[in-house]
């Protein structure tokens, strides 16, 4: 495989950079639902609340701008969710109340509808080749396992020197060099031949949503956020309730998955040069079913329960992530970036459900039936990832080409 120019290089660091912020922009307030609670009044739970404003907000704006992505330059768009990230970063860190802050999370979650859409897009954009661009694919996911596992530390100790608002300012410094850094992208020459605004937005709907591969996958997409993110959720409860760890006991696990995320999807890349990406689907939510339903059986044992859900599950969970974005980028290529925006909306829907079910299992059932219950989704998501792509799939010409990146 080719190695990397140094500008292709830097256009991969600005990409990781982008779902390197739309990971910690999740997480933004998460360390700190006690400080702001406690300084506006309310409980913790309407802090929490704000995660779910942000995930709604970006969901349907993703599903409402899905039919942009491939009508405007990669770039711009991706601009234009950064500033639209910053103004909310920035109003939540001046919020004077709780009901200044709830609508600046949700402009927040606005702008964080076309940061991983655009990210994803613009590597197929820059690397044509599938064995490049997977393996910026990789990269890309590995980021927002060092957003979560790095950054959330990080603003924790600023929140602890310079107090909780300085923190969520701290992530305008990211914010500004990737807005600069957009513009390292490829123009993509889009078709000039284009309809009216509502008529080609409609028509694009249709191409996309009518499109039975690509309905199969984004189905693919929800199962799959709902399985990954209850064990996200619900962390505490399972570490802590089961085992009784403190919170640095806690904190240590949370690093230990973390870095096995972390070298499980830059081999993702790796994988697939190997087999088939369905191939790789299907292995690796075989082997995260194995320790989702053997999870169980280990809470006698801490050193059993952390080998079983740091090998077993953050392991085998971004190959499969990974295979299921390679799936995504080419089931239909002239709409790579309308897919992608609408993967990212079954994504936040599923981390929705998740915190649907994993609460519901939690209160009827215990911790300990969490992450077993939820990976009996894993065998539905294979089946029906299994049949999208073996119905035969019409070869597209893409509607966009990218300039070539020079050295």
């Amino acid at each position: 495989m080719t190695a990397y120019s140094r500008r292709e290089w830097l256009i991969v660091l600005v990409l990781s950079l982008g779902t390197f912020i739309g990971v910690l922009n999740v997480y933004l307030l998460t360390p700190f639902l006690g400080l702001v609670a406690r300084q506006f009044g309310v409980s913790e739970a309407a802090v929490g609340l704000l995660s779910t404003v942000y995930s709604l907000v970006g969901a349907v704006v993703g599903l409402l701008a899905a039919p942009l992505m491939d009508r405007y330059q990669r770039k711009r768009l991706l601009q234009f969710g950064l500033v639209v990230v910053g103004v909310g970063v920035a109003l939540s860190a001046v919020a004077p109340s709780y009901t200044v802050l709830l609508p600046a999370r949700a402009l927040a979650g606005f702008g964080s509808a076309f940061l991983f859409s655009c990210a994803y897009a613009a590597a197929s954009d820059v690397f044509p080749d599938a064995n490049r661009r997977n393996r910026c694919i990789g990269i890309l996911y590995s980021a927002t396992g060092i957003g979560a596992v790095l950054g959330i530390p990080v603003l924790t100790q600023l929140a602890a020197a310079f107090g909780w608002r300085w923190a969520v300012v701290s992530l305008l410094v990211p914010i500004a060099a990737l807005t600069a850094g957009a513009n390292l992208l490829p123009r993509l020459a889009l078709d000039a031949r284009r309809a009216g605004m509502l008529a080609d937005y409609l028509g694009r709907y249709r191409q996309v949503l009518g499109h039975t591969e690509v309905s199969l996958l984004l189905t693919v997409s929800l199962l799959r956020n709902v399985v990954w993110t209850v064990p996200l959720i619900y962390s505490v409860a399972i570490w802590n309730g089961l085992f009784h760890l403190s919170l640095r006991g806690f904190g240590w696990v949370f690093s230990v998955g973390g870095v096995v995320y972390f070298v499980a999807s830059n081999l993702a890349p790796a994988v697939l040069r190997r087999v088939s990406p369905l191939r790789a689907f299907v292995a690796a939510s075989v082997v995260q079913l194995a320790a989702g339903l053997g999870f169980g059986l280990t809470t006698g044992s801490l050193t059993g329960a952390l080998i079983v859900f740091c090998g077993g599950i953050a392991g085998s969970g971004p190959v499969a992530i990974v295979a299921l974005n390679v799936l995504l980028q080419d089931v239909l290529p002239e709409y790579r970036g309308a897919v992608l925006s609408l993967s990212g909306t079954m994504g936040e829907a599923g981390s929705a459900l998740g915190g649907i079910v994993g609460g519901l299992i939690l209160v009827t059932l215990g911790a300990i039936a969490l992450v077993p219950l939820t990976s009996v989704l894993i065998p539905a998501s294979v089946l029906v990832c299994w049949l999208s792509v073996r119905r035969p799939v019409r070869v597209a010409q893409p509607a966009e080409r990218a300039e070539p990146v020079t050295a």
